[in-house]
């Protein structure tokens, strides 16, 4: 995420995160994903930068949530600082999404009635990660850590065909049709077997990888 350095913020000199950098990072890289899952409803990416309508970019909702998180006091943090990361980022993702689709609601709708928003739907096979904040905000981090995981195991571990079938479902770029014609005249039902096959390979790996993690909340407050 070195982009990141063209967007720099100014943060108070004294903080606990910043003592250990290590901690901040992961909680950088967290709230990124927040920040796209409220934006994008589901598809992420650590790798390409997009943009919501107005030219705001997710790094530079990233570099707002960041500066409020590193202004907010030792003492006004209840439960952890990730959980505050993931409220913080929601919220900043949400304010975003707001500006950016304001002004745009269709001329029939009511007074008072939200502007439209355009959100692809997620793909069933995918649908396997729950952001609500229902569950909590310490759930909702370790969800996105999980997330993370799979997509660079993607990367890393599935050969170039798997990884065509993996991200053409994942990002919706293609339909199971038109990738299957693409594969050599396999069905639209073939392609989804094999997708399906392709998750369970990243699962099991991913529950050997040791940054994988559970939901683990340590005396300290920190997620392991």
């Amino acid at each position: 995420m070195g982009e990141m350095a063209e967007h720099a913020t100014p943060f108070p000199r004294s903080h606990p995160l910043l003592e250990d950098r290590a901690r901040l990072d992961k909680i950088k890289d967290n709230m990124h994903v927040q920040i796209q899952w409220v934006l994008w409803q589901g598809r992420v990416s650590d790798r390409f930068e997009r943009t919501l309508l107005g030219g705001e970019s997710v790094f530079d909702v990233l570099q707002e949530a960041l500066a409020a998180l590193l202004k907010t006091p030792p003492t006004a943090v209840k439960e952890s600082w990730e959980a505050l990361s993931v409220r913080i980022a929601h919220n900043k993702a949400k304010d975003a999404l707001t500006r950016s689709t304001r002004g745009r609601r269709s001329p029939t709708a009511e007074p008072g009635t939200p502007d439209d928003v355009t959100i692809l739907a997620f793909v069933d096979d995918f649908d396997t990660v729950d952001t609500d904040l229902g569950n909590g905000p310490e759930t909702a981090f370790v969800v996105a850590e999980q997330h993370r995981v799979l997509l660079r195991l993607a990367r890393e571990t599935l050969t170039e065909r798997e990884r065509l079938i993996f991200h053409t479902g994942y990002y919706g770029t293609m339909t199971d049709k038109e990738l299957g014609e693409q594969l050599g005249g396999i069905t639209s039902q073939g392609v989804g077997q094999q997708r399906r096959r392709i998750l369970r390979h990243l699962y099991e790996t991913a529950r050997r990888d040791p940054s994988f993690p559970t939901l683990d909340v340590s005396d300290e407050g920190e997620l392991r």
